[in-house]
């Protein structure tokens, strides 16, 4: 499917789709505009998008596409930078300047908004224990998130 472009502008991200080796493609079109930062979960694959965040599910040789919204209730804002974790199948990523998201594509509701005081700097997983996050705001503060219980801490 063609998508026109005006000169040497790159066409829009207007979604996902799935193809074979040949190029035929093997799925609908998953509508996730504005596409943007991926992670990585298991067999899963979560990117942000406007809507929400468009998701690659592998289940043995079979992949499929879905989207998981945002919840009615969310401010207007959208997930750029997302974190797979390694021990256990749940996503961590910001939800505009300041707040992250905890997303667990298995069990709705997916998303699980945590409010931060400042702007987030950076933001990391766990690596020795992986129900934390750690993330570092403008203040210089460095926030624990315990992503299971969404209980954040400071001083640490």
């Amino acid at each position: 499917m063609p998508i026109d472009t005006e000169g040497d502008a790159l066409p829009s991200r207007v979604g996902l789709q799935l193809f074979d080796a040949d190029g035929t493609p093997e799925s609908d079109m998953q509508t996730s505009t504005g596409l943007h930062g991926e992670a990585f979960s298991g067999s899963v694959m979560l990117t942000g998008c406007d809507e929400g965040t468009a998701i690659m599910r592998q289940d043995g040789d079979a992949l499929s596409l879905g989207l998981l919204p945002y919840p009615d209730d969310f401010p207007e804002n959208t997930t750029d930078t997302l974190q797979g974790g390694s021990a256990m199948r749940i996503f961590v990523g910001d939800y505009g300047d300041n707040d992250l998201v905890v997303i667990d594509p298995e069990t709705g509701p997916y998303f699980n908004r945590v409010e931060f005081p400042f702007r987030h700097v950076d933001v990391v997983l766990g690596p020795a224990k992986p129900q934390y996050a750690y993330a570092l705001t403008e203040d210089g503060t460095l926030h624990r998130l315990d992503i299971l219980s969404l209980e954040r801490a400071t001083g640490i």
